[in-house]
């Protein structure tokens, strides 16, 4: 992955790889502004219930628009 931003551009202005707690990202694509959290106090029952009805809600939903990762 640094290696891909690196060959485009894309500078790293912060990081925080390894450890033991997964993390939540917020990405705000008009101001290009990020957000981490770590997650500490969630049980990965919780993440694995919040992420099946994710795609719950996505195979329901009729889920539609146009994506642009990078400009």
């Amino acid at each position: 992955m640094l290696d891909y931003l690196h060959t485009e551009r894309i500078p790293i202005v912060a990081q925080d790889l390894l450890d033991i707690y997964p993390r939540k990202v917020y990405f705000f694509p008009v101001s290009g502004r990020v957000m981490m959290k770590k997650l500490v106090r969630v049980k990965n029952d919780t993440l694995i219930a919040r992420e099946r009805e994710y795609e719950a809600r996505l195979r329901r939903d009729n889920v539609q628009g146009d994506v642009e990762l990078f400009g």
